[in-house]
């Protein structure tokens, strides 16, 4: 497919991909599915995928949001089911070969993609993610507006590796996008609790491989496809020690207006020193 694969064949390739992942979603053993659906279809991207590889910028407080629905309206009493709630809680902590936890750019964006219903009681962990940021991070998702605008990401370090190719053949400006996007839909969509989040888990350790030996790879940065223009962090392997869990809070969903806007009431917020939530009994 030489440098770079023509748009119509990456078209191909993603209605292969999303025909493939309803078929999985009606087995009832999905054992190997993923990693057959990857290697057909999703490998021959990658192969000729360059990355977009940067430390993570400052921005404001340097924090990112983990919502977590509570099941029977009990808010959590522990933060390790902040990390890996029982189903159906929310988006999961992984536990393949190298765990990855979910979070988002602002509650907003947190809450729509555990697409909360009025009523909901949430907790929102709110990690500050400053140890982690100076090592690598591939960014996902955002190379349409910087072509059309220059826009860069906000939480982009190294602005050097998001540039504009030296050759402006529309074929190939249009392929680097379409690829971006495919990968990135893959991120916030295509993959999830069917396959385990497997999908993700073998594109990063795709992308891992391209990083150099004295880097740690910390993670992905993508766009929302809940709560666009919001950004996700999907923080990879031991970075996920390294963050900091500042506060919980319990909230309850107020109001969902017909823009996806989400209303909400503060009850309580927490810390805690040795793992236990104390909530207050007068919710």
């Amino acid at each position: 497919m030489g440098i770079h694969i023509q748009h119509n064949q990456l078209g191909d390739l993603r209605e292969k991909i999303i025909s493939r992942k309803k078929q999985i979603e009606r087995l009832s053993d999905t054992t190997g599915q993923a990693k057959k659906m990857f290697e057909d279809y999703i490998q021959p991207i990658m192969n000729v995928y360059q990355p977009i590889i940067s430390p993570l910028a400052s921005h404001n407080t340097n924090l990112f949001y983990r919502a977590r629905k509570c099941l029977n309206n009990e808010p959590f009493y522990h933060i390790k089911h902040l990390y890996n709630p029982p189903n159906p809680s929310g988006r999961a902590f992984s536990s393949l070969s190298k765990p990855t936890l979910y979070g988002s750019s602002s509650i907003q964006t947190s809450l729509a993609e555990i697409e909360v219903k009025i009523g909901d009681l949430v907790n929102i962990a709110i990690f500050d993610y400053t140890e982690i940021m100076k090592d690598d991070f591939w960014f996902v998702g955002q190379l349409g507006t910087f072509y059309k605008s220059q826009e860069e990401t906000r939480y982009l370090e190294n602005l050097n590796v998001l540039h504009k190719p030296f050759h402006t053949d529309e074929e190939v400006l249009i392929s680097l996008v379409f690829k971006d996007l495919l990968i990135n839909e893959i991120f916030s969509t295509l993959s999830s609790d069917e396959d385990r989040y497997e999908l993700n888990q073998f594109l990063i350790e795709n992308v891992e491989k391209s990083i150099s030996k004295d880097r740690r790879f910390n993670g992905v940065v993508f766009i929302s496809t809940k709560d666009a223009p919001g950004v996700n962090f999907a923080i990879y392997g031991e970075a996920i020690k390294d963050l900091k869990l500042s506060i919980v809070n319990l909230i309850e969903i107020t109001s969902i207006d017909d823009y996806g806007c989400i209303g909400y009431k503060h009850l309580q917020s927490l810390s805690s020193q040795d793992g236990n939530l104390h909530w207050s009994k007068d919710i």
